[in-house]
């Protein structure tokens, strides 16, 4: 194997609730050419604590948290942290077909099963995250001049624009339920990956309406098909 002592130090923060899981990450990537210093956190809530107090150049998050989804953790990680959110990377143990796109549209980089996990498969995933941060340099602040007009764009352009393809794609799966009684399961959860994408567009157009300097503007409603269950999403990542 190539030394790895050539290599620059990757700060990790490892948010698992499982020890084994924990130390079988650590397993592997002793044996990549990575040079990984990790510090675990086996819950979002301590994990938020140590964000506070150091930064990291990726994360590796658990989808399955004892305070919390995974999926939602990664929104409210994002919150937390805004323009200078690492890389998130979802490892995650469920079987759920639709759990990879669902972790993509919460803002994670990447997504590694469990059962998947290899040497290869984990050190191309911190490999790619890792660069592709750092590739993209320096975030404007929050609350400068910069951000709030790429934001505003962002929201203008891109986000209405995605709605009407979204709301579509929802009334065609409700037709497709309604044909296709067998497939109601995985028809479902492709419709609550379409509700997660919709509301973490509404969440990014919302906070983006919502800055000083920004026109503010009603709110759009959804349609009825869209979400008649709690705002998950939204709620976790505003602190609604």
């Amino acid at each position: 194997m190539e030394s790895r002592s050539r290599f620059k130090k990757i700060n990790c923060l490892l948010i698992d609730d499982s020890q084994y899981d924990r130390q079988r990450v650590r397993r592997i990537s002793e044996q990549t050419t990575l040079v990984l210093a990790f510090t675990e956190a086996p819950s979002l809530d301590a994990a938020l604590n140590v964000l506070r107090e150091k930064d990291f150049d990726v994360v590796l998050l658990d989808q399955n948290l004892p305070d919390g989804d995974g999926i939602v953790a990664a929104a409210l990680l994002r919150k937390h942290l805004g323009t200078q959110t690492p890389p998130i990377i979802m490892v995650s143990g469920s079987e759920e077909t639709a759990m990879p796109a669902r972790a993509f549209a919460s803002g994670c980089s990447d997504y590694i099963s469990k059962d998947g996990l290899s040497i290869p498969s984990f050190e191309k995933a911190i490999s790619n995250a890792v660069a592709k941060f750092k590739a993209a340099g320096p975030k404007p602040a929050e609350n400068s001049a910069e951000y709030r007009a790429a934001l505003k764009s962002f929201a203008d352009d891109t986000v209405m624009e995605l709605r009407v393809p979204l709301s579509r794609m929802l009334r065609l799966i409700s037709r497709a339920t309604d044909l296709h009684p067998s497939a109601a399961t995985e028809l479902g959860n492709l419709k609550e990956v379409c509700r997660e994408m919709w509301d973490y567009l509404d969440h990014v157009h919302q906070s983006a309406v919502d800055r000083p300097e920004v026109r503010r503007r009603a709110p759009d409603k959804r349609p009825d098909t869209v979400y008649r269950g709690a705002k998950t999403m939204r709620r976790y990542s505003t602190g609604d």
